[in-house]
């Protein structure tokens, strides 16, 4: 046996040693936080199963969001909540927060994505924290809008939500950012990151059709 394949057997050894609940529920912490979203739905059952209530569920999830970033919601934790018919919040309680986030992003020309809505939904404290961080961002006057569009594509495409960056390019060349810029970028993650920034996040990018 190799060391590496020590890693998993040692990794088993400790989740024996768990209570169930708690097992299951680290084994659907670390399937949010790789981008897994069917062992996370698959680990989420399991807690069910064992009776463990929605609210620590939720918290598990808005915890595991709160420290690896929003970006682990719209590629795992959104799919796995909905897949274990975990009840979003009452739709009156949240209705003034979405009212809020559709008109920050009207404000922003831009429209609400659907996962970040359904956050809204399911997490309400979390979509509100998201919401208010989101407006300090875009509140700086002083910044190039075109150039935050670029910051938060690579760095959206860079934590694995490459959809996201994409979405996030196109808004900063319907701004005015020359494509000049994007390649300045892109030099930079494979100077950075070799070819494997380039195959994992920065082809995508580059080859993001404009609207």
């Amino acid at each position: 046996m190799t060391t590496a394949e020590r890693w998993p057997d040692r990794l088993a050894d400790l989740a024996a040693q768990l209570p169930a609940p708690l097992d299951a529920l680290i084994d659907a912490m670390i399937a949010i936080v790789a981008g897994r979203p069917g062992q996370a739905s698959a680990a989420l059952a399991r807690v069910a199963e064992y009776g463990v209530s929605t609210q620590v569920v939720d918290d598990l999830v808005e915890a595991t969001v709160l420290a690896f970033g929003v970006s682990r919601w719209s590629i795992a934790g959104r799919t796995a909540l909905s897949e274990v018919h975990v009840t979003p919040a009452d739709e009156a309680d949240t209705r003034p927060l979405d009212e809020r986030l559709s008109q920050h992003f009207a404000a922003t020309q831009d429209t609400v994505p659907e996962a970040i809505g359904d956050l809204v939904k399911r997490l309400p404290a979390l979509g509100e924290l998201y919401l208010d961080t989101r407006q300090s961002l875009f509140a700086d006057a002083t910044g190039d809008p075109a150039l935050r569009e670029l910051f938060l594509a690579l760095v959206s495409a860079r934590a694995g939500f490459v959809p996201g960056g994409q979405r996030h390019l196109a808004r900063a060349r319907s701004l005015g950012m020359p494509v000049e810029t994007l390649r300045t970028a892109l030099t930079a993650v494979v100077l950075v990151e070799g070819t494997a920034g380039w195959e994992a996040y920065g082809r995508a990018l580059w080859e993001t059709p404009d609207d």
